[in-house]
């Protein structure tokens, strides 16, 4: 039997045949894909995002309960709204705790599932078993995935693709049942519609997913005929739906978290520019996959060669397969799903300071792949030997990628292997010299790490978040005036984002400015109104400044937004207290404690407040229990020993 044809045998015989294959093509893709990506195993957890994600996330490393899963639908943290991406998080942290080893292994497993769904989809859609095949091999293999793959913070891209290519499964099965008379198309039509709400809700990349189904409604599916064109338009209205609705959740999220990059930071015409250029890069390193970074810099400027350069290669493309979709409907389809599965990614609406990223091409590399593996076929079918070329082609191209890959998940071990990695491979690097400082700062190495942001700083001026980062090192160095400085700069760049404004009021107070930093807490508060943290830290301010009921006032709508805070009731007891409402401050801290037994601070504070009514044993035995939480507590120890010689003295 030659490779990329189908068979052509007896009935028993071919039924045989089929159902060997049907068991051993998955398992030997899922083999080969464990084979390549195995080595994530040994890899820890990265401060990339990981931190964001899982590590330092309390409502992730908890596992799955209740309060965290509303909170999975409500919050915009991270800059994304993907319920069910932190399902995913949490239930991992369910079972495996922060052992990494737990998270890569889902990982792991998620990719080798979609490898298998990609062959299944491209085998129930062309019928084509070698083709669809080869395709999934290239896609589980590709060295360009070891991101998506290896970074536990993108599990997002690995949940979207496996709901994505299951709703694009179930849309095969609606458009082969509607062409019988049975019910079952609604079934499979609702079951299309439900994983794509899931993949969207996982990552909003998929918005695209409406069009790509009109894509193989062309092909494999052959759906496009005159009269049907507008019937295909009106079918997908439920999908059109649930994309747009995705489209403006996502834009509000990434506008909320700070991370949509201003026009005067990059401007429209550069990110024009880098889209152009970036498809082509996408392009050759689909084909070639050397020299493979965590993150690539934007250039200040891109040369007008290298754009016009990028985007000839893409019009005559695209002009080429359009001119020749009858032809090559295949080619049409594989290279219309590699650009406009990019489009949401491409830069158009700059997100971040990368200009583009490995992991960007998790689903529209398949595009490619398909409009390779069957453009092979068609170019060698006049050749004599067509199965031996493709059968020694197919598996060498495929051992490459498996090498390559292996040795790229290795950069991906911790923090400082991948960026100074991605420094070596990359010029102008600052987002990585950013993140090698992020890894600095973790271990204490604050000087060093402000060399490196300096650094990125210099690479890459557009992006205030590394203007932050430089703040929050150079104050820890005790340098608070630099730090502000580079505080004020990030807020100009983008004042709408509140840590940059909550870093500046924090510095300001700690060398005294403590009216300067009350109009930036101001600003956190009115930014993030429903913050319980921002309401807390300018209640504390203003009870600096002697404006004692005004701080009361904050400290009252921390507890009002966060009840369950233990450090928001203690703020508003200690508020009380020293206004004179011992009462309610006695109150306060009887839920602080209950929330939080281990509350050194409280119990030192309850102390003092029953010292104050003369209850001098159970201050003493609260000073005590401070002493006992926090050893060394200076101010515990002071005030137990008071305690002891005024109950001494009342004796005498």
């Amino acid at each position: 039997m030659k490779p990329f044809e189908r068979t052509r045998q007896g009935p028993s015989e071919s039924a045989r045949s089929n159902e060997r294959r049907t068991l051993f093509l998955p398992l030997s893709l899922a083999l080969v894909v464990v084979l390549a990506f195995s080595r994530v195993l040994n890899n820890g957890f990265l401060t990339y995002d990981d931190t964001t994600y899982v590590t330092g996330n309390s409502h992730v490393t908890g596992g799955l309960n209740g309060r965290d899963i509303c909170w999975a639908f409500e919050t915009f943290w991270a800059s994304n709204w993907h319920p069910v991406t932190w399902f995913s998080h949490m239930l991992d942290c369910q079972i495996f705790g922060l052992q990494a080893w737990g998270h890569h292994l889902t990982s792991l497993l998620l990719h080798v599932l979609n490898t298998v769904l990609v062959y299944c989809v491209l085998r129930r859609m062309t019928g084509a078993l070698w083709q669809s095949a080869f395709v999934a091999a290239l896609f589980g293999t590709h060295p360009m995935h070891v991101e998506s793959v290896a970074w536990v913070a993108e599990r997002k891209d690995l949940l979207s693709t496996l709901f994505w290519m299951l709703s694009l499964w179930s849309y095969a099965r609606f458009v082969e049942e509607s062409k019988a008379p049975s019910a079952k198309w609604k079934l499979f039509y609702a079951l299309s519609l439900v994983f794509l709400a899931l993949g969207l809700m996982s990552k909003p990349m998929l918005v695209t997913a409406p069009f790509l189904m009109l894509l193989i409604d062309y092909w494999p599916l052959g759906r496009w005929e005159k009269r049907a064109v507008t019937r295909l338009f009106l079918e997908k209205l439920l999908f059109f739906l649930l994309a747009g609705t995705s489209a403006i959740i996502s834009v509000r999220a990434q506008n909320a978290g700070g991370t949509v990059a201003s026009v005067a930071g990059v401007p429209l015409a550069l990110r024009v520019e880098n889209g152009f250029v970036s498809y082509v890069v996408y392009l050759e390193k689909l084909i070639c996959p050397i020299h493979l970074a965590v993150a690539y810099p934007y250039a200040r400027h891109v040369p007008f060669a290298e754009v016009w350069f990028a985007g000839s290669v893409v019009f005559a493309i695209s002009a080429v397969v359009f001119i020749q979709r009858r032809r090559w409907p295949y080619l049409f389809t594989g290279w219309a799903w590699f650009l406009g599965t990019l489009v949401p990614v491409i830069g158009l609406v700059q997100i971040g300071p990368q200009s583009m990223a490995d992991r960007y091409t998790y689903v529209p590399g398949i595009g490619v792949f398909i409009a390779a593996t069957w453009g092979a076929v068609e170019a060698t079918k006049s050749l004599r030997h067509q199965a031996l070329v493709l059968a020694s082609c197919g598996p060498a191209i495929v051992t490459i990628y498996i090498g390559l890959t292996i040795h790229q998940t290795g950069y991906w071990k911790d923090n400082e292997t991948l960026f100074r990695h991605a420094i070596s491979v990359t010029r102008d690097n600052g987002v990585a010299y950013s993140n090698l400082a992020d890894y600095y700062m973790n271990q204490g190495r604050a000087k060093e790490a402000v060399d490196l942001y300096e650094e990125g700083i210099d690479l890459q001026p557009g992006f205030p978040q590394m203007y932050d980062k430089l703040g929050v090192a150079l104050c820890s160095e005790g340098r608070i005036s630099e730090g502000i400085k580079q505080f004020v700069k990030a807020s100009q760049l983008d004042p709408a984002l509140p840590a940059f404004h909550e870093h500046l009021a924090q510095a300001m107070e700690e060398i005294g400015q403590i009216d300067e930093a009350i109009a930036e807490y101001r600003e956190v508060v009115r930014l993030i109104p429903d913050d319980a943290y921002g309401h807390r830290e300018l209640g504390i301010a203003l009870q600096r400044k002697g404006l004692l009921a005004e701080a009361i006032g904050q400290y009252r709508l921390a507890v009002q937004l966060a009840p369950d805070s233990a450090s928001a009731h203690f703020d508003l007891a200690v508020g009380l207290e020293s206004n004179g409402g011992l009462s309610e401050a006695y109150n306060q801290l009887e839920e602080c404690l209950k929330l939080d037994p281990d509350f050194a601070e409280a119990h030192n504070e309850f102390g003092t407040l029953l010292g104050s009514q003369g209850r001098l044993d159970d201050a003493i035995s609260q000073f005590r229990e401070a002493i006992e939480l926090k050893p060394g507590y200076t101010n515990a120890i002071t005030n137990l020993s008071l305690a002891i010689k005024l109950k001494k003295n009342t004796r005498k």
